[in-house]
C-alpha cells in the first residue's frame, strides 16, 4: 500500500527543530516523493495554500504559530485533510486538543519508525478510498459520455442510497455527518426510545424491526419542517438552527406527549413506548455531530427518570467525569509505554503473631516523583481495554522485589484479567523466572467476578489453587455479598471490605455486618482480614470481634519497599 499509493502523494511535514526536521524527512523521503518543509505553523499555512499537500503532518509545539493552531485553520478550510500530529508531551490536554481538531493520528516523540509507518498506512488507505472512488466516478464520466445525465442520476442514487437508513427510509448517520459539517446547528434534540432491548427480547428482532419503522414514520410527520435522522439502533437526532432550548424544549415537549399517547401496531399486537430526549447546545465552529455529550446527557436524564427531556450542560458533573475518564486513561497508557507504573507495598498483619504475614501490592503511577493512587486511573484503564497490561506490569515489577523476600503477597485480579485467560500460563512463566512458589502468592479478586461467566473464572481460579496459590474475596460485603461464593470459589481469605472498618466504632450496624462475617468464615474455616484500620480503637474492635488479619494506614501505609518488621 505504501509504494502504490504514497509515491503519487504530497506531504507537508512542518517542525522547528531542524535535527528532527531532517530526520523525519529523510523518514519521508523513503515513503514520498514529494515531501514539502516548514519549520513553523505560519509558513505550514502558507505552503498548505500553495501547494495542497496530501497529509499534514506537524509538530504539536512550535514558536510563531502552534501545530495545533494551524491545524485548526487548515480544517476550517480544508475540513477533510489528513493530519498527523506529532508531539513530545505525555499530557492528556494535548491529547484532548487533537481529538477535537480531529486529527488524523497522534504520535509521541521519540518517533517509533513501525508505529510512524502504520499511522502512515491507515491514512493512506484511507486516501486510497477516497482515490478509487473519484477516479471511479471520472472513469464512469469518460466511458459514457453520451449518458451523462443517467450516470450522474445512477450516482446519485448510489449515494442516496448509502446516505438513506434501509430500514426506516431516514437520512442516516453518514448523511447527518455531511450536512453538520456543511451547516453546522446551533442546537440538537437526540430522542432515544425507552426500555427498546426488551421489545426485541420479548416480540423478536423482526417485531423490533418492523416497530422501529413504524415510529420511525410516525416521528417524521409529527416533526414536520424538520429533518429527522436515525443514528445507530433506537436512536434519533433533530438539528435546529437559532431556535433557542425554550423553544426545543416546548417542541420536545409535545413531541413526547404525543409519543406517549401513540399506539403502535404490529401483528395485531398493540405496542405503547416512551422516549427519553436530551438537547444539546452545539458551540461555535464545531466540525463535530457531539455524539459523546448526546449519550451523557440521555444518561443523566434516563437517572432520573425515562420518558423526560434534558439539556446539556459543558460544566456538568458528568461532562467533567467523561473528560477525567479520558485524560487519566491516557494517562494509564503513557504510564505502560514509558514505564511509569511501579508496586506499592502495604503490609497485611498476623494478629496471633503480631507480624507481617503479607504484603499487598498495590499499583502506582509515578508522576514527577508523586506516587498516583489507582483510585484516579483502574476505572479509566477498564474502559480502554488496558487493565490486563497493567495488571501484567504489576505482577512482574511485584515478583522482582518479591523474589527478595519470604513474605507472602496478594495480587489484585480483575474479571478482565479472566475473560483473557492468561493467568495461568504467565503466573507459571513469572513464579518460574523469579523464584517463587504459588504458595506464597495470593490471587485477590473481587466478590462479584463469578458474575462474568461464572464457570470460566471459576475454573481458573480452581486450576490456580491447585497449583498452590491462595484466593482472597476482596471488599467483601461491598455488593451483593452472599457466603455461597465464597463456598463455589473455595477461597483462602475473606477481606472485609473498608467502609464497615472505617466506621465500626460509632456504626452498630458496622459491627454486627463484620460479627457475621467473621462468624460464616470462622465455620468455613476461611482467615478474614479487616482494611482501612486506621486508628488504635479500630485496632482493639476488630481484635476483639476475632478478624485474624489487619491492615490499613495505622499499621501501615503503602510504601515503594518493603518493611521486613512491624
Amino acid at each position: 500500500m505504501l509504494d502504490k499509493t504514497s509515491k503519487n502523494l504530497t506531504v507537508l511535514f512542518v517542525e522547528d527543530d531542524a535535527i528532527a526536521r531532517t530526520s523525519v524527512k529523510e523518514l519521508l523521503d523513503s515513503l514520498f516523493n514529494n515531501v514539502i518543509l516548514a519549520k513553523d505553523g505560519r509558513e505550514g499555512l502558507k505552503l498548505f495554500e500553495q501547494n495542497k499537500p496530501d497529509i499534514v503532518i506537524t509538530d504539536i509545539s512550535m514558536p510563531v504559530m502552534s501545530g495545533m493552531e494551524m491545524s485548526k485553520k487548515i480544517r476550517a478550510k480544508q475540513p477533510l485533510q489528513k493530519i498527523i500530529i506529532l508531539s513530545a508531551h505525555q499530557e492528556s490536554k494535548f491529547l484532548l486538543d487533537s481529538i477535537e481538531t480531529g486529527v488524523d493520528g497522534y504520535l509521541i516523540k521519540p518517533i517509533q519508525k513501525e508505529q510512524f509507518i502504520t499511522t502512515i498506512q491507515r491514512v493512506l488507505e484511507r486516501i486510497s478510498l477516497e482515490i478509487e472512488n473519484k477516479n471511479y466516478q471520472k472513469n464512469l464520466e469518460k466511458m459514457v459520455q453520451t449518458q451523462v445525465s443517467k450516470i450522474k442520476e445512477q450516482s446519485d442514487s448510489i449515494m442516496q442510497q448509502l446516505r438513506t437508513d434501509r430500514l426506516t427510509g431516514l437520512s442516516n448517520k453518514e448523511q447527518l455527518e455531511i450536512d453538520f459539517i456543511k451547516k453546522p446547528p446551533t442546537e440538537m434534540l437526540f430522542l432515544n426510545i425507552d426500555n427498546f432491548d426488551q421489545i426485541n427480547m420479548g416480540y423478536g428482532f423482526n417485531v423490533g424491526d418492523i416497530l422501529l419503522s413504524k415510529i420511525a414514520t410516525y416521528l417524521d410527520e409529527e416533526v414536520e419542517g424538520y429533518q429527522l435522522y436515525r443514528l445507530n439502533g433506537d436512536e434519533f437526532t433533530i438539528m435546529f438552527y437559532s431556535k433557542g432550548i425554550t423553544e426545543i424544549k416546548e417542541f420536545a415537549n409535545r413531541l413526547k406527549l404525543a409519543i406517549y399517547n401513540k399506539v403502535f401496531i404490529v401483528n395485531n399486537v398493540s405496542i405503547r413506548i416512551t422516549v427519553t430526549m436530551g438537547i444539546v447546545p452545539i458551540p461555535d465552529n464545531s466540525i463535530c455531530v457531539p455524539y459523546g455529550s448526546a449519550h451523557l446527557v440521555i444518561r443523566d436524564a434516563r437517572e432520573l427518570r425515562r420518558n423526560s427531556i434534558a439539556v446539556f450542560k459543558f460544566n456538568s458533573s458528568s461532562a467533567k467525569k467523561q473528560k477525567d475518564v479520558l485524560e487519566w486513561a491516557q494517562k494509564a497508557k503513557l504510564a505502560l509505554d514509558f514505564d511509569l507504573l511501579t508496586p506499592y507495598f502495604q503490609p497485611i498483619i498476623n494478629l496471633r503473631t503480631k507480624e507481617i504475614e503479607e504484603y499487598e501490592c498495590l499499583a502506582r503511577i509515578m508522576d514527577q516523583g508523586k506516587a498516583i493512587s489507582p483510585f484516579f486511573f483502574i476505572e479509566p484503564a477498564k474502559v480502554a481495554g488496558i487493565l490486563p497490561e497493567i495488571t501484567r506490569r504489576m505482577i512482574e515489577k511485584s515478583f522482582a522485589v518479591m523474589e527478595k523476600s519470604k513474605v507472602a503477597f496478594s495480587i489484585n485480579i480483575s474479571d478482565d484479567d479472566l475473560k483473557e485467560g492468561y493467568l495461568d500460563e504467565f503466573l507459571d512463566e513469572m513464579c518460574s523466572k523469579y523464584h517463587i512458589l504459588p504458595q506464597r502468592v495470593v490471587l485477590e479478586v473481587l466478590e462479584n467476578i463469578s458474575d462474568y461467566d461464572a464457570s470460566d473464572a471459576i475454573k481458573q481460579l480452581e486450576e490456580l489453587k491447585a497449583k498452590g496459590f491462595k484466593i482472597s474475596i476482596d471488599d467483601f460485603g461491598a455488593e451483593s455479598s452472599n457466603f455461597a461464593r465464597v463456598q463455589k470459589l473455595n477461597v483462602d481469605f475473606i477481606k472485609i471490605d473498608g467502609s464497615f472498618i472505617k466506621d465500626i466504632a460509632t456504626d452498630k450496624n458496622s459491627q454486627n455486618i463484620v460479627k457475621t462475617i467473621i462468624f460464616y468464615a470462622q465455620l468455613s474455616d476461611v482467615k478474614t482480614i479487616a482494611e482501612f484500620v486506621h486508628n488504635e480503637e479500630v485496632l482493639h474492635i476488630v481484635t476483639a470481634l476475632g478478624v485474624d488479619y489487619v491492615q490499613g494506614y495505622y499499621l501501615g501505609e503503602p510504601k515503594s519497599e518493603l518493611v521486613e518488621r512491624h
